[in-house]
């Protein structure tokens, strides 16, 4: 699933997937695994990572938090089928935790790329509700789900890791 933001045309698709803090709590977000891989050619592994606020079942406009980084660590993500045998896992630490609160959020991982060069997340193995990854590009600059710009498309989830801890909510 595409994924990215090309300093050079200003070209952009980005893909977000929603998680559910639950009631009671909130997450401090210290860091996030992206499994995908760059192409045509391996690219710097820099990204740009957003986290939305929930606008009834899609990401708002808006992200309420952003942070352009590079991975401080890659390796291979060692899947098995032949076709994600490229993909590759992305250790994003962010500079400090980010708080948040209980509900319904949503996270995009965009590579930041240049050239003809693009990012793609890998899909998650794993269902946990309902499929929703919410997608929007140049051509389609509303968020929507993904079948809302591709018809023909399934509904994926996208492949990551929230890393932190649980704090009580104040």
């Amino acid at each position: 699933m595409q994924s990215w933001f090309n300093d050079d045309t200003g070209d952009y698709k980005e893909s977000a997937d929603d998680f559910e803090v639950p009631a009671g709590v909130c997450w401090c977000i210290a860091s996030v695994v992206a499994f995908g891989q760059f192409g045509p050619v391996p690219a710097q592994s820099e990204f740009s990572l957003r986290l939305y606020d929930d606008a009834d079942g899609l990401p708002a406009t808006d992200p309420w938090f952003t942070q352009d980084l590079a991975a401080s660590a890659v390796e291979s993500a060692m899947i098995e089928d032949p076709v994600l045998a490229a993909m590759m896992r992305y250790q994003l630490e962010l500079q400090e935790p980010v708080l948040v609160q209980p509900g319904h959020a949503w996270l995009s991982t965009s590579g930041l790329v240049s050239g003809a060069t693009t990012f793609s997340m890998a899909l998650s193995t794993e269902a946990f509700g309902a499929a929703t990854t919410a997608y929007r590009s140049m051509g389609c600059p509303a968020w929507g789900d993904l079948q809302a710009c591709h018809p023909t498309l399934p509904l994926p989830e996208l492949a990551f890791e929230l890393h932190g801890y649980e704090i009580p909510c104040m």
